[in-house]
């Protein structure tokens, strides 16, 4: 009973949960999976060495610290989907129904409204270029399918939703955190109680939408974040190191987070960050020309750049944006509620 419970829960979990499923694991491996990490297959010992290779080698240690994340998420998953398991077998043994049945219950509760004309038109022009010749009535019997499963969907969502904050659901579990170098242009008190390490590319367009919610984070908290840029230039965005090392010229001059955000502007508008385009910025921020071109040309914090990138990957940091908050690690252009809540939960930790 609980294999097809699980089965069940897949598409709600998805759904409900945010991060209970991602494009590596879906709910039901995870529920499949022990939550006990290497626990479940024996205390790991951090100084045994596992490879050797010239005359290096490679520790146990170095291994867990490159998995420690996937294996938080492994145990999240597998502590959602258990809790769901139960507390939806519980009701559904209130109801007198197994409880496949009693999900499947909730999610055909959807289909007794009438799914309105406009709403369905509506849809039919969203996606008339994938459709062909076909008319609104030839394919409103499938457009009918595919908002009735939408809805489906959704009842299962809210339900799971509301049955949570019924009986108080919290995952206790702490995350693992990574001890990264603060070490970079910085915003904010040294001494402040929550210190925020952002790796980021300055074509990213996620970066950019995320730079703004870390201004907004960083002025609704005043005096108790430190903000710290450190740059992760990806491989195929062929501008954004050279953009990274505009900004920290920018810094030698004191400018740093004024090119930092002149720098995104540029891209949010689809402004390509070329030599022309650096100089513009750098001019209209008043700084010293001579002194901006000569740092930038002579390609002085290239090797700091290489640097940034190769601590963030020991990290752990694949894309960007990413985050270390308090050694917490998040990853991507997140709500700003998201990253408040993290930072209350530091904040009530001091």
């Amino acid at each position: 009973m609980k294999s097809s419970l699980v089965t069940a829960l897949a598409m709600a979990c998805a759904l409900s949960l945010g991060a209970c499923c991602n494009n590596k694991s879906s709910a039901s491996s995870a529920a499949a999976c022990p939550a006990g990490g290497t626990d479940a297959v024996g205390a790991s010992n951090p100084d045994q060495v596992v490879a050797t290779f010239g005359d290096e080698k490679l520790t146990m240690g170095e291994v867990d610290k490159l998995i420690a994340k996937d294996v938080f998420a492994m145990r999240q998953q597998a502590i959602e989907a258990t809790v769901l398991t139960r507390l939806i077998e519980k009701e559904a043994k209130a109801a007198g129904k197994e409880p496949e049945d009693f999900l499947r219950g909730i999610a055909e509760s959807a289909e007794a409204a009438p799914i309105p004309e406009d709403q369905l038109k509506a849809m039919y022009e969203q996606l008339k270029p994938r459709l062909g010749d076909k008319s609104f009535e030839e394919t409103k019997p499938m457009l009918e399918q595919m908002l009735k499963q939408e809805g489906q969907k959704k009842a299962v969502m809210d339900y799971i939703e509301g049955l949570k904050k019924k009986a108080n659901v919290k995952i206790l579990l702490e995350e693992p955190k990574v001890e990264v170098k603060a070490d970079g242009p910085a915003m904010g008190p040294v001494d402040a109680p929550v210190t925020i390490i952002t790796f980021s590319d300055f074509e990213c367009p996620y970066c950019a939408r995320a730079a703004q919610t870390m201004h907004k984070l960083v002025n609704n908290n005043a005096g108790k974040i430190r903000l710290v840029f450190r740059s992760y230039p990806l491989p195929f965005h062929k501008n954004a190191k050279k953009a990274s090392e505009a900004a920290l010229c920018a810094n030698e001059q004191g400018k740093f987070w004024e090119m930092h955000d002149k720098l995104f502007e540029s891209t949010e508008a689809k402004t390509p960050l070329t030599r022309e385009e650096f100089g513009k910025l750098a001019s209209a921020l008043g700084l010293d020309m001579a002194a901006f071109d000569t740092c930038l040309d002579s390609g002085k914090f290239g090797a700091q750049i290489e640097e940034d990138m190769k601590i963030g990957q020991q990290a752990g940091v694949e894309g960007t944006p990413a985050f270390f908050i308090n050694g917490r690690f998040v990853s991507g252009a997140r709500p700003l509620e998201d990253f408040q809540t993290i930072v209350d939960q530091e904040l009530a930790k001091k």
